[in-house]
């Protein structure tokens, strides 16, 4: 059985509340809101799970959207440059669009592998902030999550 199945993905829409009502106004995305609506969503294209793609696939997906935003910003670049070849001029909302889709798949990666990304990502800027000195923190309320801090054990994956 999924890690993330049906089931899940509904509690974790349960547990959000009003968070994830597209008709309430957003006043800011938080990474346990964002992975709610993705994982919900994302089950209505993998019914049998989110682990219906291994995190190879999952990868691959983060790839692709990587290489379409850097296609865009090399399109820049030879604007930047006055060099012929660009079949059109990318937009803000365009390179923004293929940021958004970075972060899905990467975050539907993150929830295949166990990984609160909001919590690894605040860990990691911590970490690095004390390792060159900096005195920029985030703070983290560890009461908001339910999930064991990961292990420095190697993980399967499949």
């Amino acid at each position: 059985m999924s890690m993330l199945d049906q089931n899940t993905g509904r509690r974790i829409i349960a547990a959000t509340g009003p968070a994830n009502d597209a008709h309430q106004p957003l006043q800011a995305l938080t990474f346990d809101a964002f992975r709610a609506a993705n994982v919900a969503r994302c089950l209505k294209w993998h019914p049998q799970g989110i682990e219906s793609w291994s995190p190879s696939d999952w990868l691959t997906a983060v790839t692709g959207e990587l290489g379409e935003l850097a296609s865009l910003l090399k399109m820049r670049n030879r604007e930047r440059d006055g060099l012929p070849g660009n079949k059109f001029s990318p937009t803000q909302k365009q390179i923004a669009d293929e940021l958004a889709d970075v972060l899905t798949y990467l975050d539907l990666l993150a929830a295949t592998l166990g990984v609160d990304l909001g919590r690894a990502a605040a860990q990691k800027f911590n970490e690095v902030s004390e390792r060159v000195g900096f005195p920029d923190r985030i703070e983290v309320d560890e009461r908001l999550h339910t999930a064991p801090l990961p292990s420095q054990e190697p993980v399967s994956t499949r």
